[in-house]
């Protein structure tokens, strides 16, 4: 669960800073 958490929001992040 935090794993998956952790990878969604690694995503997200990245989506945004680009």
């Amino acid at each position: 669960m935090s794993q998956n958490t952790k990878g969604k929001l690694s995503l997200v992040g990245l989506s945004l800073m680009i």
